[in-house]
């Protein structure tokens, strides 16, 4: 699986937009921990091995070419 991330500040008009016209659709609680070496190696390296509710997740920038990847590829097990 590839994964698109973008991150943006919304405007305030666009928050108020989302109040008014969104439709809640359900909820869903998430339990996550991260994996990791004590010297942080993997974090520092944009990726990311995390257990989500009992399965395992890992989440690897598709290029390392710099340090802020918007694309990364989900393996899950």
């Amino acid at each position: 699986m590839i994964e698109v991330e973008k991150k943006c500040l919304a405007t305030a008009s666009f928050l108020e937009f989302l109040k008014n016209n969104a439709n809640k659709l359900g909820e869903s609680l998430l339990e996550d921990i991260y994996l990791d070496f004590e010297d942080l190696r993997l974090i520092k390296n944009d990726i990311w091995l995390c257990k989500r509710n009992g399965q395992y997740e890992l989440k690897m920038p598709i290029s390392f070419d710099d340090k802020k990847s918007d694309v990364y590829e989900e393996i899950f097990k």
